[in-house]
This record gives structure tokens, C-alpha cells and sequence, in this order.
């Protein structure tokens, strides 16, 4: 029976140590670190075995060397290194109780024995599914912020550990009922100071969140008023360029030149009254400025928006997204625009007639925008028109 205990023993600290080292990827010295440490965690157990203590002060010696070999080979240790070691603590201990109660319920010549064997196959199979799924315990707090949640777990898992000894030794003395009540008021008063940092961490959170909002809008505003800056160097340029041709008309005494020049104007004045107002102010006057420039080129355009007010609509990626597309039909004599909303998809029919574009082009632009992933079907383009359709974006207010 020693040599079986001794082979027991031994079976456990190499199951925990190579546990912690494939858990957290040990590169270097990984051998070295499973030999010394599963041969320190084996003589702890061999002496509690031979002074006959199973108490909880071994569980602590085991955890405390265990961080401190971490600390050796890695020159840190991190909340993940202390929780994960505490999980694994008290799944042992789990693992104890499950074989314990198994053999309960069959009769065996050795119930020791197979209690134990039990025991180390569970452990096995536990730390195969862990390493599995460790991905899921990707704990990356601060120690230094979060020590109290390490002290939270060092205290849940003595009171587990307290309440398996009862269970396992049929200790109901009144020293092990007082202490579970005692730490389960401490639980208690450390459970809201935890839920005090978390809301803290929220409120940064939120905070954060919304600075970067406010940022974003500062941009989107600054870079609104440059496309309207822009668009009104253009219209200056423009007129410029008119009273220059009437100057010269003038000189040559060429009114019917003059009367063509004004009523050409007057009728693109006419058309430039043309304001698309769904409520998103931001795109309705860039959509707007833009059908407007291409109306003032000679573009018969069709117009027409269907959409409901969300803020998905003044995003500048998105704006900028539908001027690009129109500029591929600028060579266009007739252009008609739909743009409507159904089922939480955006849109975008455009029919043209007279003039020439480039599908390869407008194909490769589709592609590879960076602004937003769009649908799109150029099939029969020139029957059908072209569709292009995105996801729109809940407005969140």
C-alpha cells in the first residue's frame, strides 16, 4: 500500500504540473520546470502523508510553491496564473468527491484502490478538456486592480474546501458550521465591493465610448463643412468663369450669345432647387450638393429617396460611398436614382440612358470600397439598371 500511495502521489503532482505548464505555454525550460516542480509538490505529499495531515494549510504550502516556481521560470506571475491554479485546486478536490460517491454506489473489494485510480483518471480527462477549451479562461485582469477578486477566490475556495472536508470525513463539528458562515458573510461584503469595481469599469467604459463619439462627430462636422467649402469654391469658379463670358460677349456686342448664357442658368437655377429633406441633415445636403453639380454638367436626372431618418445615413463613409458611385455616370445624358429601404437593406437602383460606363471599373470599386460591403447585381444593366444593396445599421436612439 505505500509504494501504491507513493505511485499516487507522484501521479498527481505530475498531472497538476504539466496541467500549468501546457496551460500557459511554457517555451522555455518547460521540462525542467515539470521535473522540479512535480518533484516538490511530490515530497509535500509524501510528508503530509507520513505526519498523517490533510488539512487545508497543504493546499495552501502546494499553491504557494507552485506561484513561486511560476515566478522563477517566467520572472511574473499574473491574476491568470493564481486563478487557474485555484481552479484546478478545487476541481481536485471535486474530483475526490465524485470518486468517492461513484464507489459508493458498487461494492469493491479495494475501495481505496479504486477510489484513488478513479480519482487520477478524472483528473486526466479534466485536464484534457480544460487545455482544450482554455481559450474560454482568458483572464487578463490587473492584479493590482483586481487583488480582491484573487482574495474572493482564495476564500470560496477554503469554504469549498472546508465543506468537501465535512463531507468526505463526516466532520459535523460546530467549529466548520461557524467558519462557513463567517466566510460567507465576508463573500457577501466582497461580492458588492466587486460589483462597485465593475460598475467603475463600466462607467470608464461608457465614458470612453462616448469620447470617441463625440470625436467621430467632430470629424464628420469638420469634414461636412470641407465638402460644402469645396463645393462652393466650385460654384465660385463657376460663376467666374460665366461673368467672364459675358464680359466677352459683351465687348464683341454678341447679345444673342449673352441671352442663351442666362437662360441656360436660369433653367439650371430652376433645377438646382432640387433639396432632398429626409431629416438626415447631413446627407441631405452633400446628396443634394452632389445631384446638383451633376444637374449643372447637363445631366437630366430623375430623383428619388425613400428613406426613414437614422443616423446609418450621415455617415461620411456612406455619403462618400454614393458620390463615388455617381461619379461613374457623369458621361450619362439621363440618369434615374432610387434609393428606398426594405427588410434593413439599403437600395441603390440607378438607370441610365445615352452615355457610357465603365462596368469593369464601377465592378472593381464595388469590390474593394472601403467604406462599407455592398451587394450588387450588373446583369442587363442597360435594361434593368444596376442594384446595389447593404445592410443598414439600427439607429440606436
Amino acid at each position: 500500500m505505500i509504494i501504491f500511495n507513493t505511485v499516487i502521489n507522484f501521479m498527481e503532482s505530475l498531472l497538476f504540473v504539466w496541467f500549468i505548464a501546457d496551460f500557459f505555454d511554457f517555451k522555455d525550460n518547460k521540462n525542467k520546470f515539470i521535473v522540479i516542480s512535480a518533484l516538490l509538490q511530490f515530497s509535500i505529499l509524501e510528508v503530509s502523508q507520513f505526519i498523517n495531515y490533510y488539512g487545508i494549510f497543504l493546499s495552501f504550502i502546494s499553491i504557494f510553491l507552485l506561484i513561486v516556481l511560476i515566478y522563477i521560470f517566467t520572472k511574473y506571475v499574473t491574476f491568470k496564473h493564481i486563478y487557474v491554479i485555484l481552479v484546478q485546486n478545487a476541481l481536485l478536490m471535486i474530483y475526490i468527491i465524485i470518486s468517492v460517491y461513484i464507489c459508493d454506489l458498487f461494492t469493491f473489494k479495494d475501495t481505496y484502490i479504486i477510489e484513488c485510480i478513479l480519482c487520477k483518471i478524472l483528473q486526466l480527462f479534466g485536464n484534457i478538456i480544460m487545455l482544450k477549451y482554455k481559450n474560454k479562461l482568458a483572464v487578463t485582469l490587473e492584479i493590482t486592480k483586481w487583488k480582491v477578486v484573487i482574495v474572493f477566490e482564495i476564500i470560496l475556495f477554503i469554504l469549498l474546501y472546508s465543506m468537501f472536508y465535512r463531507t468526505l470525513f463526516s466532520d459535523n463539528s460546530a467549529f466548520f458550521f461557524e467558519l462557513n458562515e463567517i466566510l460567507l458573510l465576508i463573500l457577501c461584503i466582497m461580492f458588492m465591493y466587486i460589483v462597485n469595481l465593475i460598475n467603475e469599469e463600466h462607467r470608464e467604459k461608457m465614458q470612453l465610448i462616448k469620447d470617441k463619439q463625440r470625436e467621430e462627430f467632430q470629424r464628420q462636422k469638420y469634414y461636412a463643412i470641407s465638402n460644402v467649402k469645396n463645393e462652393i469654391e466650385a460654384l465660385d469658379h463657376r460663376l467666374f468663369y460665366t461673368v467672364f463670358k459675358i464680359e466677352e460677349y459683351l465687348k464683341k456686342q454678341d447679345y444673342e450669345s449673352i441671352d442663351k448664357i442666362i437662360d441656360y442658368y436660369k433653367n439650371q437655377v430652376l433645377k438646382h432647387k432640387l433639396v432632398i429633406d429626409t431629416g438626415n441633415h447631413i446627407f441631405d445636403t452633400l446628396y443634394s450638393v452632389k445631384i446638383n453639380e451633376m444637374v449643372m454638367t447637363g445631366i437630366d436626372i430623375s430623383n428619388i429617396v425613400l428613406i426613414n431618418k437614422n443616423q446609418f445615413y450621415d455617415d461620411l463613409g456612406l455619403i462618400n460611398f454614393i458620390q463615388r458611385t455617381l461619379d461613374f455616370f457623369r458621361e450619362c445624358k439621363y440618369l434615374k436614382i432610387d434609393i428606398s429601404e426594405e427588410n434593413g437593406f439599403v437600395l441603390f437602383k440607378l438607370i441610365y440612358r445615352d452615355g457610357i460606363v465603365n462596368l469593369d471599373e464601377l465592378k472593381m470599386f464595388l469590390d474593394e470600397n472601403p467604406w462599407l460591403p455592398v451587394m450588387y447585381n450588373l446583369d442587363d444593366c442597360q435594361i434593368r439598371g444596376i442594384r446595389i444593396s447593404f445592410k443598414m445599421e439600427q439607429d440606436d436612439d
